[in-house]
């Protein structure tokens, strides 16, 4: 099974992951599922950069999809540049969706 359990690197660290397939095999799915057994971890951040802007609502679907959708998913877009998003009511936990441009 895919996971990344056993690749977190520690205190301090970050693990990333990266899935660079073509169109319609399910990458989506894949990256939920990951987020997903993360957050079930305790892991409770995420980030996930796609191309399109218009694919959020596909990110969102996805979740729900794989039973992850109590998982809230933020877009970046949404957010002033100047905001402290840490700070900001309910998104001290999450998805955190933006694109590799902004």
């Amino acid at each position: 099974p895919l996971s990344t359990s056993s690749a977190y690197p520690g205190k301090g660290c970050r693990a990333a992951f990266f899935l660079g397939d073509g169109p319609g095999v399910g990458k989506g799915r894949q990256v939920s599922g990951i987020i997903y057994e993360n957050f079930l971890r305790g892991r409770k951040k995420a980030l996930w950069l796609s191309v399109s802007a218009d694919l959020v609502s596909d990110a969102r679907r996805d979740l729900r999809d794989v039973g992850a959708g109590r998982i809230p998913c933020f877009h970046l877009r949404e957010s002033l540049i100047s905001e402290d998003l840490g700070k900001k009511p309910g998104m001290h936990q999450g998805v955190m969706f933006s694109t590799y441009s902004l």
